[in-house]
């Protein structure tokens, strides 16, 4: 067994060491995103530098460092200290890019700096042309790793590459470079490799050719932009650009590569003189700043190295990262992919319409607000799973992580993976266009009958039911586009279901289970899943209800009588308050108020505008957002009310019975009083016109009670309450008679809704 010791190995090098060491190349692993460092970042990045440059003693005995953090690499080989491939750099992407890009961008700059001045004397000029072919040397030494036969531009590998996109290689025609900070280096290896400039130093005309322009080029294009307007600022590496006297700098031999190799005091001379006269001192300046910030960079500039096994890099990734975003069990899976697709040894499963597909759906996890991230991707896994292979989801990360693999590789055995990535898009477009609060109403355009369909989705969206998604979204791509009405009968059994037991349950009571249940199927039963391993075969509209129904009987809920008596003392309230305003919507929806003047009934019905509920516009409207009490809730408020109510406790003031639908700021308003008090609110809100809303403004007032000016206008605003109001003004008294017989009315309206798509007993009603 490994020591920790041997599995984490840390070493502190300088930026040359880090980049020059024999063999090695940084490769970012295809799970993680592309650059993307900022301005801002940048500008940090040279602050930090810049300010432990100007921190510089020669006169003490402890070298002057400047410290970038640390970087976490993993061998791909077996053995730890043996680089053989690339080492995947876990975390410090971006910093290790942008301080290659500083390195490269400042040679350039003092390069184009020299050739454009032509105040140096000879000996500065041989001198600072053997300083700057010291940087280049360096410089190539970081930025690539050289295997000299022809000198061609095929044997510069760039140090920096992006697994799934750059295949390595010293030999022409074999070599792929397509992500932009592996682009960007085998074009420079090209430019210097021409035949007119293999002999030439001072090349300064290089252009980088961006040919596919995407967000990550854009932002290494970029980043040399802001790297070399930092560095020219004339205030750059000095306090005071008026006062910059470089002549100090020269009695620092070490601030610089090769100053001891030559006559010091003749360059001084040559230097003071050119200082004197004001002919391009400030250039020559400038030159010598940048090559002294130069060796600092490549040596004074620090960074920990953290080298682990493949095994743990996930894990230290996990534990190191401060300040990245945790990778997410579907960046492992699309890293899986694009490593399968891009590996040249074997002949790949995927095509690029797959890479596509993954890149949509990286596309959409972005798009999440980084603080929910986490938590919604491991949602979409554990519908994945389910939706896949009918498999029990949990959300931890790891175990997430490990079955995606374990996933993929199947699927790869099996020639599937196509299938595998499609199916992970279905969850991940049904979550992102049903899911989401305003995309919802904006769905179903073609169905004739979208405004109803949409209010069930929705109520699953609010019920937060996450593993009715895989269900939904099977049900939503085998049929919607080939058989839409069954679409439609298949989505209201579900949700009739889903009414039935919340309605009975005072908890969720294993409807978990039963999701899980159908998605997985049994040996009786065929899955309702994909399939992983084969495609499972389609499961019926019929064997689809008969399943649902026979989860009904084993909960004996499958007759009227068996269930009425649960949902007569469930606190629907407290239990499930959209499947509360769904329940009464439903109930409500193309009826009338029936003879007794209590109950409400769907026989010889004219629709209207009042009483058409289930539509997405009632659904989200402000009119009916909010439930309720007509009793009061709780027992403290119930001094004017029926004591029967309360005989219970509060289960029938928390029973849909007792519960009817109002806007937010009238529910506020109308408050705990009393049922008459509460209904003469109700009656002003449901006014035909100001002269009625006076009427009973002097009703409320000739009983003491005072109405804010604000209520005043939403009353006089006539909202039209519609029939979940009007319905309740005829009762004269509010007692627990009136909450029992609306209880029962209710019970049988929902009941024999849900017979026309479950198959459970029938239920005749008298009215």
């Amino acid at each position: 067994m490994k020591q920790v010791e041997e599995i984490f190995k840390p070493s502190t090098k300088d930026l040359l060491s880090i980049f020059s060491e024999n063999g090695v190349i940084f490769q970012i692993p295809s799970y993680q995103r592309g650059y993307a460092w900022e301005k801002k970042d940048l500008e940090r990045l040279i602050k930090d530098i810049e300010d432990g440059y100007k921190r510089f003693d020669v006169n003490t005995d402890y070298q002057t460092l400047c410290f970038l953090g640390s970087i976490i690499t993993v061998n791909i080989s077996d053995k730890i200290d043996t680089v053989s491939s690339p080492l995947n750099v876990v975390d410090g992407q971006q910093r290790l890019t942008s301080t290659l890009l500083l390195i490269q961008t400042l040679h350039l700059y003092i390069k184009e700096l020299f050739t454009s001045n032509n105040f140096m004397t000879e000996n500065i000029k041989e001198w600072i042309k053997d300083e700057i072919q010291e940087i280049e040397q360096h410089t190539l030494d970081c930025l690539f790793s050289l295997k000299k036969r022809k000198n061609e531009y095929y044997e510069y590998l760039p140090k920096i590459v992006r697994e799934g996109f750059d295949t390595l290689s010293f030999r022409e025609n074999k070599y792929n470079y397509s992500s932009p900070i592996a682009d960007y280096l085998h074009q420079y290896a090209k430019y210097i490799c021409k035949k007119e400039n293999k002999d030439c130093l001072f090349h300064t005309d290089f252009k980088w050719i961006i040919e596919d322009n995407d967000k990550y080029s854009e932002s290494v294009n970029s980043a040399i932009s802001i790297l070399k307007e930092s560095i020219k600022k004339n205030k750059f590496l000095t306090e005071d650009e008026e006062k910059d006297d470089i002549l100090p700098l020269l009695t620092q031999e070490n601030r610089f590569y090769s100053l001891k190799d030559f006559n010091k005091e003749v360059i001084t001379q040559d230097l003071n003189d050119i200082l004197n006269k004001d002919d391009g001192s400030r250039e020559i300046s400038k030159i010598l700043r940048l090559i002294s910030f130069s060796k600092f960079i490549f040596n004074n500039v620090i960074v920990t190295e953290v080298r682990t096994y493949e095994k743990y890099q996930f894990d230290a990734f996990e534990s190191l990262n401060t300040t990245g975003v945790p990778l997410t069990a579907i960046d492992i899976f699309r890293a899986k992919a694009l490593s399968s697709y891009n590996n040249n040894s074997v002949k790949s499963v995927i095509c690029k319409d797959d890479i596509k597909i993954l890149d949509e759906i990286d596309e959409h996890i972005q798009s999440i607000p980084q603080k929910s991230r986490a938590k919604e991707s491991r949602e979409l896994v554990s519908s994945f799973l389910l939706y896949m292979d009918g498999i029990k989801p949990e959300e931890h990360l790891s175990w997430q992580r490990n079955k995606l693999v374990e996933l993929y590789e199947k699927a790869e055995s099996t020639q599937r993976v196509d299938v595998l990535i499609k199916s992970l898009k279905d969850i991940v477009d049904f979550r992102s266009n049903f899911w989401h609060e305003k995309k919802l109403t904006k769905q179903l355009e073609e169905l004739e009958t979208s405004d109803e369909i949409l209010v069930y989705l929705d109520y699953f969206r609010q019920l937060n039911s996450t593993l009715v998604i895989p269900i939904l979204t099977r049900i939503y791509t085998l049929n919607y586009k080939t058989d839409s009405e069954k679409f439609i009968r298949m989505v209201k059994s579900l949700t009739y279901f889903t009414m039935l037991w919340r309605l009975s349950h005072p908890n969720t009571s294993s409807i978990d289970s039963v999701f899980r249940g159908l998605m997985a199927g049994s040996n009786s039963r065929v899955p309702f899943s994909v399939g992983l391993e084969k495609q499972n075969a389609y499961v019926s509209e019929s064997d689809f209800n008969d399943y649902l129904s026979n989860e009904i009987e084993k909960k004996k809920i499958n007759t009227f009588e068996l269930w009425i008596n649960k949902f007569k003392v469930n606190q629907i309230y407290n239990v499930s308050k959209p499947t509360a305003r769904l329940a009464l919507l439903t109930c409500y929806h193309k009826s009338k108020l029936a003879q007794d003047k209590v109950s409400i009934t769907k026989v010889d019905t004219k629709v209207t505008e009042l009483n058409n509920l289930v539509n997405i516009r009632s659904w989200r409207s402000q009119k009916y957002k909010t439930l309720e009490h007509v009793a009061p809730q709780n027992i403290k408020d119930s001094k004017d009310w029926d004591p029967k109510i309360y005989q219970d406790g509060e289960i029938l003031p928390n029973c849909l019975g007792n519960l009817t639908i109002l806007p937010e700021a009238e529910n506020s308003a109308i408050g705990n009083n009393c049922w008459n008090i509460k209904k003469v609110y109700l009656e002003c809100f449901t006014a035909a016109d100001n002269i009625e809303v006076q009427k009973n403004l002097d009703e409320l007032k000739s009983n003491g009670i005072a109405v804010k000016k604000n209520t005043i206008d939403i009353m006089n605003s006539n909202h039209a309450l519609g029939l979940p109001v009007t319905s309740i003004l005829e009762i004269e008294e509010w007692n627990k008679k009136v909450i029992v017989d609306r209880q029962q009315n209710f019970a049988e309206l929902i009941w024999k809704e849900a017979c026309n798509y479950l198959v459970i007993n029938p239920l005749t009603l008298t009215n």
